[in-house]
């Protein structure tokens, strides 16, 4: 996949749906969506929690979505949740999507749709230079494997690098590496990215 290749819709307005969409575009990560949640979604929880109230099912909905791109596809990830190549950000993403409303999905958001584009734009950027930045650190956690040929640990964090990169089959293989050595989620040293 070539980011740069990939131009986001410019829209009048966005809805959740609309930004989730664009994620997928993307691929946006757990750190990028991260970056959305507090680019984007804050603000949204802010206005809806002041003018509906903190109980309201769009406020509540806001919360959940702000939680899954903080912490549970964070999780999932780390957890190896997101282990055969067919998981990809779309997938993970898609999971968020079939726990929302119609009516969250359709929400269209108080941003200005400038403020909006500004925002996933630079998550865009923000995305192609992390598969840059884990490119550098695949080639030493590369050398590490090499030294340490049976560290289920080096296999994992293996799979974790080659999987930002959007490589996913190769992230499958080094999942089954660390599998075959010992890895499980419980006795993994990882717990974040």
């Amino acid at each position: 996949m070539n980011l740069g290749e990939i131009s986001l819709p410019d829209r009048d307005s966005y809805t959740i749906m609309d930004i989730l969409s664009d994620l997928k575009l993307i691929e946006a990560t757990p750190t990028i969506t991260y970056q959305v949640a507090c680019d984007i979604f804050y603000y949204e929880l802010r206005h809806c929690s002041d003018e509906l109230g903190g109980d309201a099912t769009v406020t509540q909905e806001l919360k959940h979505i702000i939680d899954f791109m903080q912490n549970d596809y964070e999780r999932m990830l780390v957890e190896a949740e997101l282990h055969e190549a067919r998981h990809k950000p779309k997938a993970a993403i898609e999971t968020l999507e079939k726990s929302l409303s119609e009516d969250i999905k359709n929400y269209e958001l108080i941003h200005s749709a400038e403020q909006v584009r500004k925002a996933l734009h630079s998550a865009k950027e923000a995305r192609m230079k992390e598969i840059e930045q884990y490119k550098k650190i695949e080639e030493g956690i590369r050398r590490e494997i090499k030294e340490t040929p049976d560290d289920p640990n080096l296999y994992n964090q293996l799979r974790l690098l080659l999987w930002i990169q959007g490589r996913y089959r190769a992230a499958k293989n080094a999942y089954v590496k660390a599998t075959k050595r010992g890895w499980t989620p419980e006795t993994s040293k990882l717990v974040a990215l």
